[in-house]
């Protein structure tokens, strides 16, 4: 990607957000909440150095982010869906710092509403990629990545097209579910089956697309 700009205001935030956790560490106790079930209760423990993990996780995502689009083979293609990758980059981001301090405030005996706040920001992010899924062009890493989307130009292009009205839907559905606080399974649901239809139905095309080959060769034979 042109530019350094978003990986250093990011990893920036990742760093503040870091030295501010820190700050908090003398009023921590020696166990931590590390995990939450579905419903919003602690359900897993680990010593209060796992927040030095949160705290740094966002830097070492975003600094992960950042490498990938200069390493891939196809790294030329970062270009053309270069927004749409920065805002993918963005929200993972925020999402981990959002972690970190959710798991703080836990710690110190807040009560956070992770069923809620985590599938909200996933749905939203979900729904705004699925909506603009068809920009995202040919790459190793970032998009629909099956053996016949990757095979095809062609293909990819219509799988993503096809398969963004599933992520918009099941990502509009999970943002309803941490609204509501319902739903949730089903939206985990139609995300599932648009994973699989994603599979099946580039298939689909790439066998058509195959059979269309193998016949113009007969003919020009």
């Amino acid at each position: 990607m042109k530019g350094n700009k978003p990986f250093v205001v990011l990893t920036a935030l990742g760093l503040v957000s870091f030295v501010g956790l820190m700050c908090f560490w003398g009023q921590l106790p020696e166990e931590i909440p590390i995990h939450w079930n579905n419903a919003g209760e602690i359900d897993g423990y680990g010593g209060r150095g796992m927040l030095v993990f949160f705290g740094l996780l966002p830097v070492g995502l975003v600094t992960m982010m950042w490498a990938i689009p200069k390493i891939d083979p196809k790294r030329k293609n970062y270009q053309k869906h270069q927004g749409l990758y920065i805002f993918l980059m963005a929200a993972m981001t925020l999402l981990t710092i959002v972690l970190g301090w959710m798991t703080l405030f836990a710690a110190l005996g807040v009560a956070v509403p992770v069923e809620r706040v985590v599938p909200g920001f996933i749905g939203a992010t979900i729904m705004v990629l699925g909506n603009y899924m068809a920009r995202i062009r040919p790459n190793y890493t970032f998009g629909i990545k099956t053996p016949w989307t990757l095979a095809s130009e062609t293909v990819w292009r219509k799988t993503h097209r096809m398969s963004g009205f599933w992520f918009t839907a099941g990502g509009f559905l999970m943002l309803l579910a941490a609204v509501f606080g319902s739903f949730i399974w089903l939206a985990v649901g139609v995300l599932l089956s648009g994973i699989l239809f994603s599979y099946v139905y580039s298939w689909r095309l790439w066998r058509k697309e195959e059979h269309e080959k193998g016949a113009d060769n007969e003919k020009e034979g």
